[in-house]
């Protein structure tokens, strides 16, 4: 299992996706479901952007609903419940992506 020299496992982002194509993946529909169930976000209502990142060494998905403005550091805290960490190159992917989706938003609203 890949762990940082602080003892902590590591998360990777897989994939950023639309999530009405998670609802069709098998591996990670439940926790996509899950993770929205608990955040109160209809998945039927419209398509969300979602993170989807592994534990390395384990077979455990985490699922992030990307939103314009939120912080990267969100995405640590909860990671960190898990005894993870988010590796450095995935860390700067979401937050390029994070930044763009609020960049985008503020073209939108002028």
């Amino acid at each position: 299992m890949e762990r940082c020299r602080c003892g902590n496992f590591i998360a990777k982002l897989l994939t950023i996706i639309d999530s009405n194509e998670v609802l069709n993946s098998p591996e990670v529909s439940g926790t996509m479901k899950a993770k929205a169930n608990r955040e109160r976000i209809d998945l039927y209502s419209k398509n969300h952007t979602v993170a989807i990142l592994n534990i390395q060494g384990t077979d455990s998905y985490q699922i992030y609903f990307l939103k314009k403005n939120m912080h990267i550091k969100d995405i640590e805290d909860d990671l960190l419940k898990f005894g993870a960490v988010l590796n450095h190159d995935s860390k700067l992917i979401l937050k390029n992506y994070i930044e763009m989706m609020s960049d985008e938003g503020r073209k939108r609203d002028r």
